[in-house]
């Protein structure tokens, strides 16, 4: 994500257009996913990595519209997140009632890229910039999560309380984007 990231902002895709990213996994058979009162649903497991992605290529979104069903408990179980900006649109789908293929893209006027399943973990990538094609297989990992716990210990070490790749006003936006999300849907927790 990181290296497409860099792609985006060095402009080598053009004026960006549309993000789209998927993420779906059947867990029903999770107890704590489909109990309110422990911040249950999709969205919150699940619609993280795709709104993350789409907010760390287009960056606040000016406004967020969804669409979706709740399960039986009240949680939501699936969801179409739109994002709008000036001339570009993200699109986060989630589901926890069936798994689902798990990629994303990134278009821009220039250049798409084309993430494989699993796109929120280190992985391959095809860049098409015109009419160039370059495929990017990646770097295998060791669970997903290792790139992250390094960025931590690294600022960690350098005393630092807030990381250059992930800043906390980004992470701010990701959250005010899924309430936003869940208020579309209907979606509340106990005590809101």
């Amino acid at each position: 994500e990181l290296f497409a990231l860099m792609l985006a902002r060095n402009g080598l895709l053009g004026e960006l257009v549309e993000v789209v990213a998927d993420h779906g996994q059947a867990l029903t058979h999770v107890p704590r996913l489909l109990d309110p009162t422990l911040a249950g649903g999709a969205l919150l497991d699940l619609g993280v990595y795709p709104i993350s992605f789409i907010v760390s290529m287009l960056g606040e979104p000016l406004a967020v519209d969804a669409l979706g069903h709740r399960s039986e408990s009240g949680v939501d179980a699936t969801s179409v997140s739109n994002l709008s900006y000036p001339g570009a649109i993200g699109v986060g789908t989630t589901t926890l009632l069936a798994s689902t293929p798990t990629r994303a893209f990134v278009a821009g006027r220039e250049g798409c890229l084309e993430f494989d399943s699993r796109f929120y973990e280190p992985g391959g990538l095809t860049a098409t910039l015109g009419e160039q094609v370059v495929r990017w297989e990646g770097t295998p990992t060791l669970g997903g999560f290792e790139f992250q716990v390094a960025e931590v210990a690294r600022g960690v070490a350098a005393g630092q309380t807030e990381s250059a790749v992930l800043p906390l006003h980004e992470t701010v936006v990701v959250m005010e984007v899924m309430d936003a999300v869940r208020r579309a849907l209907g979606a509340r927790f106990p005590g809101e």
